[in-house]
C-alpha cells in the first residue's frame, strides 16, 4: 500500500480470514478500512495471501483510529457475553 499520511495501521491480524472479521467489525461500525491484499485478483499473489504466514496489516483513517479501537473492544466484549453460560439474551424480536 501506498503510505498517506492519513492512513494508519490499526492492527496486523494473524491470518487472512482474521483480518476480514476485524474488517467486518470495524465496517460495520462505520469506519472505512482496507486490509492488505484484499483487493488482490492475481491467483499468483491471492495464494501468496492465503498462505500467508506474516500478519496482515489492517488500516483505518488516522482520525478514526480510536474510534476503530473502541469497537474492537465493544465487540470484543459482546463476544465474551456470548460466552457467559449466564448471559441470556432474551426473545426481543423488536430491534431486528
Amino acid at each position: 500500500m501506498t503510505e498517506h499520511p492519513d492512513i494508519v495501521v490499526l492492527m496486523a491480524g494473524r491470518t487472512p480470514f482474521e483480518a476480514q472479521v476485524i474488517a467486518g467489525v470495524l465496517a460495520g461500525a462505520g469506519i472505512p478500512v482496507y486490509v492488505d491484499g484484499a483487493l488482490l485478483t492475481d491467483p499468483v499473489a491471492v495464494s501468496a495471501t492465503v498462505t500467508n504466514t506474516e500478519q496482515i496489516d489492517i488500516h483505518v483513517p488516522a482520525d478514526r483510529l480510536e474510534a476503530a479501537r473502541e469497537a474492537l473492544r465493544a465487540s470484543s466484549e459482546a463476544a465474551h457475553l456470548l460466552d457467559d453460560p449466564e448471559f441470556d439474551p432474551g426473545d426481543r424480536t423488536d430491534d431486528v
